[in-house]
């Protein structure tokens, strides 16, 4: 019936029929897409629509602060060579991670552009990218935690032969092979999704389109699966880490309970954003229930803007360890007393 309009009433009690059109009595909209859609097969989400809409933005505002920052690392990184500078371990693998975010945020903020132009080749390749950019961010996370591992538990990475080489091969090319097996095996599993948006006393449905993995057996295994493989991975070697960095902290003669208890709590922020346990919040999300909304918030949020975070932590250990530099440098005089130094 012509007479059925596309929209909602929103929160305010006004007919909201932004980015929406309608097709055979289906509202399809070109704006509500959420973080958390990559690791939830939730294609008849019961999420209230005023909360979509802020997930989106969130979505959206997080991504490209990840993607702007992420982007701004590779290119530091690139002028290390452009000085002809070897950068170290760690910052090569911070890059790689950078690198993977970069790829995965890029691809998520153009997928609903090319899914609403209806284009069976581009919409397939985009959910490729998004499935290699996604695959290879778990991959990094868990080379960070296993270098983390290395560098304070085994204090051996020096004495591997080809290190960086071999992370690489891990980091970039274990998820092109489970790809390049989806894609082989049928590429038609990358396809076009209809997310089904609203719940069944509504008299019109809404619908927004993605670009990602149709088959439920193949997300799963690729993507769910893998990730709880590094997740369980990167859990063990965190709280070793922990273990291992409180111990050194109780042992330190500087130690106090207040000093050790702040930076704890950045310490296993900042840990927990390199390692990417923060994803495991996709356990908690699967199911199709209201309940879950605080879980979506919390996904979307942490994990949008994870490139951003990783900015700002690196950003904070350069002038820490800046700092480090200059005091192991002063002298003995002027690290008891600054004015002499003055």
């Amino acid at each position: 019936n012509d007479s059925y309009k596309c929209g909602y009433w929103n929160e305010t009690g006004t007919w909201d029929d932004t980015g929406c059109t309608r097709i055979n009595f289906t509202c399809h909209s070109t704006h509500l897409t959420y973080f958390s859609i990559l690791m939830t097969q939730d294609y008849n989400s019961t999420i209230p629509v005023g909360d979509l809409k802020t997930l989106t933005y969130i979505t959206y505002i997080g991504c490209g602060l990840s993607a702007a920052f992420t982007a701004i690392v590779v290119l530091m990184s690139c002028s290390y060579s452009i000085r002809k500078v070897k950068p170290d371990h760690t910052t090569m693998i911070h890059t790689n991670l950078s690198a993977s975010l970069f790829v995965l945020n890029m691809a998520f903020l153009m997928n609903g552009a090319i899914s609403y132009f209806d284009k069976e080749g581009p919409c397939r390749g985009i959910a490729i990218a998004m499935h290699y950019g996604l695959l290879s961010c778990f991959s990094w996370m868990a080379v960070e935690a296993f270098h983390l591992y290395l560098l304070l538990v085994k204090v051996m990475f020096t004495q591997i032969k080809l290190y960086m080489k071999k992370l690489c091969l891990f980091g970039w090319g274990v998820p092109a092979v489970v790809v390049a097996a989806v894609a082989i095996a049928d590429v038609k599993y990358y396809a076009q999704i209809t997310l089904h948006i609203g719940s069944e006393t509504e008299i019109i449905g809404r619908t927004n389109l993605q670009c990602w993995i149709e088959d439920k057996i193949v997300f799963y295994t690729t993507v769910i699966g893998y990730f709880a493989v590094m997740f369980l991975f990167n859990t063990s070697i965190l709280i070793v880490v922990c273990v291992k960095i409180i111990f050194m902290r109780i042992s330190s003669r500087a130690y106090t309970v207040k000093k050790l208890l702040w930076k704890d709590i950045v310490t296993f922020f900042s840990l927990t954003i390199l390692t990417g346990t923060t994803w495991g919040l996709a356990f908690f999300a699967q199911g199709n229930s209201n309940s879950n909304v605080a879980v979506h918030y919390l996904f979307t949020i942490l994990n949008s803007i994870q490139g951003f975070l990783l900015f700002l932590w690196l950003c904070i250990m350069k002038v820490s360890a800046k700092k480090e530099k200059e005091a192991a440098s002063m002298p003995s005089t002027c690290k008891e007393s600054q004015s002499v130094c003055n």
